[in-house]
């Protein structure tokens, strides 16, 4: 996966529930040399897969991808024969960012390998940052099997939201930006509010 370049650290709108995530990620852009894994762990639309962008978009050699995909990879790997799993990539790598690992939940072996595969790549001096939509208690195999560092994320306030909104619409009156944010129970959810409402004034 191509990391989206608008998903920057400097795009990225600081919250009371997002900080302590932005801080870990930050550190581990800055010096991708950290041996513990970083799990960040939040809802819909709390900035974990902008934190992973931004991670993939200050490193020299990323590798972005999501856990579906990394599943896909080691179905193939054991099919062929190839048992050179994403851990024998970490040399090459300055990151790897994991998104979406709540996939897994219900396959206990395939995260006892992606624990083994995660901590490789930590000895080997790769950032590894894995994202979790979703209950602490489904990735237990993994959480069991590998030394990780978690930071929780959580919904902004409402003012928060229109913060978010404001920034990633400039161009937004506050007015129109403010009812989006009312309507919406998330920052998605808000931004498709917001995105309806500019479109309509843009027909009439």
């Amino acid at each position: 996966m191509t990391p989206d370049r608008s998903l920057a650290f400097s795009t990225f709108v600081a919250t009371a529930g997002n900080r302590d995530a932005l801080a870990a990620c930050l550190r581990r852009a800055s010096c991708a040399r950290s041996r513990v894994p970083l799990l960040l762990v939040g809802g819909v639309a709390t900035g974990k897969t902008h934190l992973l962008h931004a991670v993939a978009n200050a490193v020299r050699r990323p590798r972005l991808v999501t856990a579906e995909h990394w599943r896909g990879e080691l179905v193939d790997a054991v099919t062929t024969g190839r048992m050179n799993g994403p851990h024998e990539q970490g040399e090459a790598l300055d990151a790897l960012l994991l998104d979406d690992v709540q996939v897994l939940a219900g396959m206990p072996a395939t995260q006892r390998v992606l624990a083994e595969s995660i901590a490789a790549l930590a000895r080997r001096g790769c950032a590894v940052v894995i994202a979790l939509g979703g209950n602490l208690s489904t990735l237990r195999p993994l959480l069991h099997a590998a030394r990780v560092r978690i930071a929780r994320m959580a919904q902004p306030t409402p003012r928060e939201m229109r913060a978010i909104l404001a920034a990633r619409r400039s161009d937004a009156p506050s007015a129109v930006v403010r009812e989006a944010s009312r309507r919406a129970r998330d920052v998605r959810c808000a931004e498709g509010a917001l995105n309806v409402m500019l479109a309509s004034a843009a027909l009439t």
